[in-house]
């Protein structure tokens, strides 16, 4: 039976069929409540695939490499407050930038790469969580079953290029976007079990209370000073 839509002050229904059954309106309500999932989903992947593009057009090369070390220079010197850069830090890496990238950004174009990689490296770090998951640092890729990649996926369509190109710059993201995490202590490699449930209540825990210590490789940040 079709969903009847009811006028409530007339009592009359649009359509020719009269039958009325407990449960149709819900069913009514979950179809379209499903409806309305696909369009986000659809609306959220259309968004990425937007930023991709200008990401490609405008970051190509080695120009989003440099704004990461140049953001982490930054975070090292303590110019970072609150999950952000003041405006005269947004300013300095506006210039730094514009000179070692040969490039006109300006801070807008900035701004709205940050909030793109710190979007990016929350999805990542979200995938590391989930049980059966795990990255393999010398290669940058998420190591999992072929089923569980393809479920994710489905539930989570943004990170589907994760899949295929893994995530490159996951510990130098990890010093800008969440620091007071150990960085690789969501990590596994191939011969290691992954985090069980509890391993990541406590890491959720830890990033909820004030974080953990951090013992950052010392050759990662001599490289950038």
């Amino acid at each position: 039976m079709p969903c009847s839509r009811i006028d409530p002050t007339s009592g009359r229904v649009d359509s020719e069929e009269v039958e009325i059954e407990l449960g149709v309106d819900s069913k009514c309500a979950s179809e379209e409540e499903g409806e309305k999932l696909k369009v986000k989903g659809a609306s959220q992947v259309m968004t990425t695939e937007i930023a991709n593009v200008e990401d490609v057009g405008t970051w190509r090369g080695n120009i989003e490499k440099i704004f990461i070390d140049i953001m982490v220079i930054e975070v090292n010197k303590g110019n970072m407050d609150s999950g952000t850069f003041s405006t005269n830090t947004w300013r300095r890496i506006l210039l730094e930038i514009n000179s070692q990238g040969k490039r006109n950004f300006n801070l807008k174009q900035l701004k709205q790469k940050f909030n793109r990689l710190r979007a990016m490296h929350r999805e990542f770090f979200d995938i590391l969580k989930h049980t059966g998951f795990g990255w393999d640092a010398e290669t940058n890729m998420v190591h999992t079953l072929k089923e569980t990649w393809k479920n994710y996926i489905w539930a989570h369509p943004n990170t589907k290029r994760f899949r295929s190109k893994g995530y490159p710059n996951y510990n130098l993201m990890g010093l800008i976007f969440n620091p007071s995490t150990t960085i690789g202590a969501l990590h596994y490699s191939s011969t290691q079990d992954p985090p069980n449930t509890d391993d990541e209540d406590e890491m959720d825990d830890n990033l909820e209370h004030g974080g953990v210590h951090v013992d950052v490789d010392t050759k990662i940040l001599d490289d950038l000073l």
